[in-house]
């Protein structure tokens, strides 16, 4: 899509290498550099194409607010650590062994708190949410 879009060449050949290794290779970190960077520059050739230019006059992004969000990622321990967390607006991934907290609200909104340590795995208590699908309360599982 880079080559496309921006007449650039990004090779690929890294995308597939050991990731678990560490210390990361110089090839490795360059590759994720430009793999992450290339999306804002990908973003704006797209967006400045005649088509959306006709179509959304510039106002892209207030046409579709749903679009625009914050993101924060917060580094909650190993995987190991066995202690439960509450994450507003948000869940937690597990990434190399390592716990990380990814919440993410519209932009322009107040910023959901950080997570908040609730006990270990055993005592944490389910909370009570929607279930979109069924149009009911339902219980969500512990987090």
């Amino acid at each position: 899509m880079a080559a496309d879009g921006l007449g650039k060449f990004l090779s690929k050949e890294e995308q597939c290498s050991n990731w678990t290794v560490r210390p990361l290779t110089d090839d490795q970190m360059e590759y994720a550099m430009l793999d992450a960077a290339v999306l804002l520059c990908l973003m704006d050739t797209i967006l400045e194409e005649s088509r959306f230019v006709d179509t959304y006059h510039g106002e892209f992004f207030q046409t579709h607010s749903a679009m625009r969000c914050s993101v924060r990622h917060t580094f909650l321990g190993t995987e190991t650590s066995g202690m439960a967390y509450r994450v507003p607006y948000g869940s937690i991934k597990v990434c190399l062994s390592k716990r990380i907290a990814r919440q993410s609200w519209r932009t322009g909104a107040d910023a959901p708190g950080p997570p908040t340590l609730v006990g270990t795995v055993g005592d944490a208590k389910p909370v009570r949410t929607l279930d979109c699908q069924e149009g009911k309360n339902t219980k969500e599982k512990r987090q």
